[in-house]
């Protein structure tokens, strides 16, 4: 199976786990993953799933994951933040 086929096979599960309370199990693998995307020249990194702002929550100031020195724009975020943006018009 395919690197990307990982990936991906592992981000459905974590969706999957977060919906189910388990958040921490994960950490680690999102670590790796984050680190292979830099490894890639990802600079920058959409979390346009909602449940994985959950994770990313928990892990801004974690020290590995600072040091990658990687973007990650929270869609959900955005969102929210244009929904206000439209309200006070």
């Amino acid at each position: 199976m395919s690197q990307r086929k990982e990936i991906f096979k592992f981000l459905w599960i974590f969706i999957y786990d977060i919906k189910r309370g388990i958040i921490e199990d994960n950490k680690e693998k999102m670590f790796s993953i984050l680190r292979e995307f830099k490894e890639k020249g990802i600079r920058i990194v959409i979390l346009g799933c909602t449940e994985l702002p959950l994770l990313f929550q928990r892990s801004y100031n974690d020290e590995k994951v600072k040091s990658l020195g990687q973007k990650y724009i929270d869609t959900t975020e955005l969102l929210a933040k244009a929904i206000i943006k439209e309200a006070k018009k």
